[in-house]
């Protein structure tokens, strides 16, 4: 979605926006300003397909009778009559031109996507969980036949009451928890310098 759109600075004092004004008060040059902002949010391509005379005078926030400010609008230049017979498809003179950066969202859009998708196929390829917040969850390399094959007493723990049990092999059996994915060098001297 588009946050702005771009004013030329003249805007204000253009022959168009003077006959404008002229023909429908102050109120009309403030409905061509939210015309064009609900067009760079709904309708980006300038063209306002779908939408009746009442419909634009509405987004427009026009109180009077719709067809005489859509009349005013094509009349004056700002709004551009359907080309097509039947077709109610109304669209904003010269909006490609002066709105380019809302008229070009959907390259923007696929531009940013595709960067996105390099990004994260880049980090996908990297091999590593370097950009990660997360840690492997297994040592890397995985030891042959996973942790059970490497640790048989550590996967037994799991399987029971995990607490205790490993409390068991860290003090009964010290180097096999070193080995295991609870030790940490920190936690060793927490212990050591406690005495348990």
């Amino acid at each position: 979605m588009n946050t702005d759109i771009r004013l030329y600075n003249g805007l204000c004092d253009h022959p168009k926006t003077r006959r404008l004004v002229r023909a429908l008060g102050e109120e009309s040059f403030r409905c061509l300003l939210r015309l064009w902002m609900w067009a760079a949010d709904n309708r980006h391509k300038g063209v306002l397909t779908g939408l009746e005379p009442e419909d634009l005078s509405h987004v427009a926030g026009w109180a009077g009778d719709p067809e005489t400010w859509l009349a005013v609008m094509i009349d004056t230049g700002w709004l551009d009559a359907p080309s097509n017979a039947g077709s109610n498809a109304y669209s904003i003179h010269g909006w490609e031109e002066h709105q380019g950066y809302v008229f070009n969202r959907d390259k923007r859009v696929a531009t940013a996507k595709k960067g996105a998708q390099a990004r994260w196929a880049k980090r996908d390829n990297a091999g590593s969980n370097a950009g990660s917040n997360a840690p492997s969850p297994t040592p890397t390399p995985t030891p042959k036949g996973g942790v059970a094959a490497a640790w048989p007493e550590w996967a037994a723990a799991a399987d029971t009451d995990e607490g205790d049990r490993m409390r068991e092999v860290e003090r009964d059996r010290p180097e096999l928890f070193r080995r295991s994915l609870f030790y940490s060098k920190s936690r060793e001297a927490f212990w050591e310098a406690v005495g348990q």
